[in-house]
């Protein structure tokens, strides 16, 4: 782990994946896969004025752009306790990717794209009550630690 980093234009573009993922019910690496690099990159270099608006206009924006449409998974409406602020996952995600080294933009593909994403969006499992260094490790090595 590179250390702790805190990056508020990941932490706005986790917060958005989050919130279309919720609206669209649907996985957040079908989200960062329609946008792509370039939109993910471009929403990145300009979350500092995008989040200046109401997240959910900027969501429909993107959700008419990228043709990203509704589907069945619904780990919120499934989860059996309370839920997490769609601003808290966004967090977790930050926390994450922030912490890697290389084109962040590459790193964010890479994480909502594997096994530890699941674990992550699966509410009922709270492993994204974990702190930062646990879910880096666990991301490093492919499996969550004991």
């Amino acid at each position: 782990m590179t250390g702790y980093s805190y990056d508020n234009n990941i932490l706005y573009l986790c917060c958005l994946i989050e919130f279309i993922g919720r609206k669209q019910l649907t996985r957040r690496n079908t989200v960062v896969n329609k946008i792509g690099y370039e939109g993910l990159k471009h929403i990145y270099d300009f979350a500092g004025i995008l989040h200046s608006d109401n997240i959910e206009a900027v969501a429909d924006e993107y959700i008419k752009k990228y043709r990203i449409r509704k589907s069945t998974y619904d780990n919120v409406g499934s989860g059996k306790y309370k839920i997490p602020f769609y601003g808290d996952i966004g967090y977790v995600y930050m926390s994450l990717i922030a912490s890697q080294k290389g084109d962040i933009i590459a790193n964010l593909i890479s994480v909502y794209n594997s096994w530890l994403a699941e674990k992550i969006n699966d509410y009922n499992a709270v492993v994204y009550f974990k702190s930062p260094e646990y879910l880096y490790i666990a991301y490093e090595d492919g499996e969550l630690p004991d």
